[in-house]
């Protein structure tokens, strides 16, 4: 699903309205201690911040891997993508930003500095295509680390009758996803790590949307 200007792009709503845009340019910040900072570059670099919680139900040295089986967590560089354009965009982090708007009562604009600076989780989410098949390659399993959506939209003051999301990507791709998923507590995230890296540029650098339970083009906005 990743990819160059790819169906599944980032923030903005109409309903509530989001809008991720961006200059271009390369950008690049430093990972410094346990936290993204200010000047990230480099998707690939070891993620910042993640508090991962260890699986305790599972020995301390089962890694999950079964032979003749693809691993638990798919490898960001095998991570199936979708892609709808013929150069992945290259967004700076530095210039960045979600502006939600529409149907809330205080509309927001956060900094790329600003939103990683909020608490974050770690969540494993499983993401497919709509083209999947079983045993096809259009699924993947990742650790996603990111900042809940729900909190966002809930301190924008999500209005009475505001039933969707367009998801606006730094391109303008859009993408329509529900409300209700996204705010009925199963952890929609703004993504800024993936698998305990930075998110990758190809999967949406420097932030994506995760929504679980969801197909891809209806929910994984990236860029």
């Amino acid at each position: 699903m990743s990819g160059q200007v790819d169906r599944r792009r980032f923030l903005a709503a109409a309903g509530v309205t989001a809008a991720a845009s961006a200059a271009a340019g390369v950008g690049g910040e430093l990972l410094l201690g346990k936290r993204l900072r200010r000047g990230v570059t480099a998707p690939g670099t070891p993620a910042p911040r993640l508090t991962i919680e260890p699986m305790k139900a599972l020995p301390a040295d089962e890694t999950l891997t079964i032979p003749g089986l693809s691993p638990f967590f798919t490898p960001n560089q095998q991570f199936y993508r979708v892609d709808t354009a013929l150069v992945v965009p290259h967004v700076p982090a530095s210039s960045w930003q979600l502006r939600i708007h529409g149907m809330v009562d205080r509309p927001v604009t956060l900094t790329y500095d600003q939103l990683i600076r909020r608490p974050m989780v770690d969540k494993d989410i499983t993401l497919a295509c709509v083209s999947e098949a079983v045993g096809g390659n259009y699924i993947g399993n990742a650790r996603w680390q990111g900042v809940p959506l729900a909190g966002i939209l809930r301190a924008a003051g999500v209005q009475a009758g505001a039933d969707q999301i367009v998801m606006r990507d730094a391109m303008g791709m859009t993408i329509g996803v529900a409300t209700d998923p996204v705010l009925d507590g199963r952890e929609s995230l703004l993504a800024v790590g993936m698998n305990g890296q930075v998110l990758p540029t190809e999967h949406g650098f420097p932030v994506r949307v995760v929504v679980p339970g969801l197909y891809g083009y209806v929910s994984a906005t990236k860029w």
